[in-house]
């Protein structure tokens, strides 16, 4: 670079920090100056889900939801919030631009925030970037749409390196395609034209982070590529063994049934988005080539795409699988909707044509009939192979475990046969 190029670069440095110095007057303090900044510390001025002390939250759900909030509270309280009120918008009403919902709304909702300590304001709909800081900015609280909502969650259960960055890439792709919209009405121009540097005074704010995300995007991508070379070495050592995915909504029971079928200790808990990175254990008892039986990531209604294609080497298992144990929370009133769901969400990532068997879980909370919600399965799916199972320790529970062992063996066998023919 030349000696007008650095100086030039330089510069730009200098009223950089001095912009940031008038926006946040802590900023110029030495002592802050010297400490080198977080790896995501430019990222907190666009919203993205920092941890906060929100200890409440008030839901906001379109009239169009079916299950009126259900879900959006059990993703709360996957936050560890508590939901302290919700508020139902009327079906067809008019989306105010500026800030989704009306003046009066908001009115209403200050108003019912009033006594609350920390309160978070959560939309069961997608936001744009100009909607969530005028909300923000009327309601002086956070706010979270369902997107970064899901996305907090998987950040908040990711354990794994590889499920973190892949949460961080979701993150990082969802706040790019949002980032014009975030300095929208903002002075962007930090100078005159700067010469040929890289970085010269013209560059605008908004080109600067893109740049920066642009960097750390390609940085991630690039370990989580060696991740999926990992993964498809280790996958061809698996190749002459039997596969089979536990795929479905999510708390729909996987984990629970893949503990019961392989008798292993597995990650169990009663929340959304327990599991996020694959675990895979032999079915029990062993068979003669073994079963390898795995367990994926569940889904969700509206589930960001950026999370999909993040996921994408968490959810190579189930497409290289010979069978897809399809598991269905029966005692859900929006079954339906989270069969459509876990179907869509296989067919985007190449599992579609799999060959399945729907297990329609917990029949033990069911409050009809089996035999009336059995005719009704049949009634939806059609001539498709399903059971009911539950994973209680009852006798009834370990019957139905045993029936779909064998139903998977069935299965795969009869999968056999057709190949050698």
């Amino acid at each position: 670079m030349s000696r007008q190029g650095r100086r030039i670069r330089n510069q730009a440095r200098e009223l950089l920090k001095k912009e940031e110095a008038l926006a946040d007057p802590d900023l110029a303090r030495p002592s802050l100056q010297k400490k080198k900044p977080k790896r995501d510390s430019f990222l907190v001025r666009y919203g993205r889900f920092q941890e906060t002390n929100a200890r409440s939250a008030y839901l906001v759900i379109p009239g169009e939801i079916e299950d009126l909030g259900e879900e959006l509270q059990r993703l709360a309280e996957s936050l560890g919030l508590e939901v302290c009120g919700k508020k139902i918008l009327k079906s067809g009403r008019r989306i105010t631009g500026a800030t989704f919902i009306g003046q009066g709304t908001i009115d209403e909702i200050r108003k019912n925030l009033e006594g609350f300590e920390d309160p978070i304001l959560i939309i069961d709909y997608k936001l744009s970037p100009g909607q969530t800081r005028n909300l923000e900015n009327a309601l002086k609280i956070p706010v979270l749409d369902r997107h970064t909502m899901i996305l907090a969650i998987f950040k908040r259960n990711a354990k794994s390196g590889v499920a973190k960055l892949q949460v961080e890439l979701a993150e990082l792709q969802l706040l790019k395609s949002r980032l014009a919209g975030v300095w929208e009405g903002l002075s962007r121009q930090r100078g005159a034209a700067g010469g040929k540097s890289g970085r010269g005074l013209g560059e605008t704010r908004l080109e600067l982070d893109r740049r920066t995300l642009r960097g750390r995007i390609d940085i991630i991508r690039k370990r989580l590529l060696s991740a999926e070379k990992a993964f498809h070495t280790q996958s061809k050592s698996r190749s002459k063994f039997s596969r089979v995915a536990l795929v479905g909504y999510t708390n729909a029971g996987k984990s629970s049934i893949m503990s019961l079928l392989t008798q292993s200790k597995v990650h169990v808990e009663d929340r959304l988005f327990a599991t996020l990175d694959t675990t895979i254990r032999a079915l029990e008892p062993q068979t003669d080539p073994k079963i390898l039986i795995s367990d994926t990531v569940g889904f969700v209604r509206d589930l960001p795409t950026e999370l999909v294609a993040s996921f994408k080497s968490t959810l190579l298992e189930a497409t290289l699988s010979q069978l897809l144990l399809h598991v269905v929370d029966i005692s859900d009133s929006r079954w339906r909707e989270q069969v459509e769901v876990t179907q869509k969400t296989l067919e985007e990532i190449g599992a579609g044509e799999i060959p399945c068997i729907y297990v329609f879980n917990k029949v033990d909370l069911m409050e009809s009939n089996q035999r009336i919600r059995a005719a009704e399965i049949r009634r939806y799916l059609g001539p498709v192979d399903f059971l009911l199972t539950s994973t209680l320790p009852s006798s009834d529970g370990k019957e139905s475990i045993e029936a779909l062992k064998e139903k998977i063996k069935a299965q795969l066998l009869e999968k056999d046969l057709k190949t050698l023919d």
